[in-house]
């Protein structure tokens, strides 16, 4: 029995320096994301579940929020409007406003100035690989506009910040004005 448990611990061993090496002492990969529905896709990337057909039309950012959270879908209830740095996770054909991109607005920067800078104009119009030419992932739809965040423009009380998929771009938008909504979780 003794040499028996000196085989198993050299085997973990062995498999946790293999996993060290494997990984070169960056980050683990994102967790496994949760099984996914018809009406939801899960990003291998983030690990997160996002409606992958939005509903409700387009709205004021008060609204999106209050939308977001009544939403049952998947068997879930746990439903919310995504902060600007989730926002960005999906984004994909765009360099500088991909999440580590040069684009300075994340989660821990939301002031207009200081944290938007050149890099978060974007790119060509309709250039992403989404359908219509949106700069998401191919396996979710929608209209190819922009799409609220649940992040406010840090000392502005009227406004926060959205993803204009057409030009994968980072811009703030007055929170009384309608704009579209991707709900995650």
């Amino acid at each position: 029995m003794t040499r028996l448990s000196s085989i198993a611990s050299v085997a973990a061993l062995c498999l946790g320096i293999g996993l060290a090496l494997a990984y070169g002492g960056e980050d683990p990969p994102p967790k496994l994301a949760p099984p996914a529905s018809a009406d939801t896709w899960s990003d291998p990337q983030s690990g997160l579940m996002w409606q992958a057909q939005p509903t409700g039309g387009a709205m004021n950012w008060a609204k999106a929020k209050a939308h977001c959270q009544s939403l049952s879908l998947a068997g879930r209830h746990d439903w919310r409007l995504p902060t600007i740095a989730e926002l960005r996770s999906l984004i994909r054909g765009c360099p500088g406003t991909q999440k580590g991109g040069a684009c300075g607005v994340t989660d821990a920067c939301l002031k207009y100035d200081g944290c938007r800078n050149d890099a978060c104009g974007g790119c060509a119009a309709d250039g992403g690989p989404g359908p219509g030419g949106a700069y998401w992932p191919p396996e979710i739809a929608g209209d190819v506009s922009w799409y609220w965040s649940s992040s406010a423009v840090a000392g502005a009380d009227d406004s926060a910040w959205p993803d204009y998929f057409c030009y994968g771009a980072i811009n703030d938008a007055a929170v009384h004005v309608d704009g579209r909504v991707r709900r995650v979780r």
